[in-house]
């Protein structure tokens, strides 16, 4: 697993399993609005299938870049990216989604912004039970393509 900031956003650090480009994850301009907020703005990005490029697939980094500029565009800062790029949604022992996990139970997580729900998981009981924990825990869970 890979753990980098940014050298564009220092604010933003990243969690990467598999490929990542020369920064760790996508660059970015530091959040200006909760910047100093202690929660932080998890982004789950998540792609199944193999990739022939070097680096993280192009899926990944659209999703990267959708959930940076909706983070930015509300003003959620403290952004950290929590990515399984080639790793099956039918398992839940993915490493960027068990630092998720790790953090929001250690109560570090305030948002967490995600494509769709399929990125959460494709074991849809599962996924509730984690939407479950997110809300025992206070965290909200905005998936962009669900409404």
């Amino acid at each position: 697993m890979n753990f980098q900031k940014t050298l564009e956003n220092p604010a933003a650090v990243c969690y990467t399993e598999g490929a990542a480009n020369e920064n760790g994850c996508l660059k970015g301009e530091p959040m200006n609005r909760q910047q100093n907020s202690a929660k932080i703005t998890a982004l789950y990005e998540r792609l199944s299938r193999d990739d022939e490029l070097q680096g993280p697939s192009n899926s990944i980094k659209n999703q990267q870049s959708m959930l940076e500029g909706y983070a930015r565009k509300n003003g959620f800062g403290r952004i950290v990216h929590y990515t399984d790029d080639g790793i099956s949604g039918t398992r839940f022992d993915r490493p960027g989604f068990v630092k998720m996990m790790d953090d929001i139970e250690a109560g570090k997580v305030g948002i967490v912004l995600c494509k769709d729900t399929s990125r959460l998981g494709r074991d849809y009981l599962r996924v509730g039970m984690f939407m479950e924990t997110l809300r025992q825990k206070d965290v909200r869970l905005i998936a962009l393509g669900d409404n």
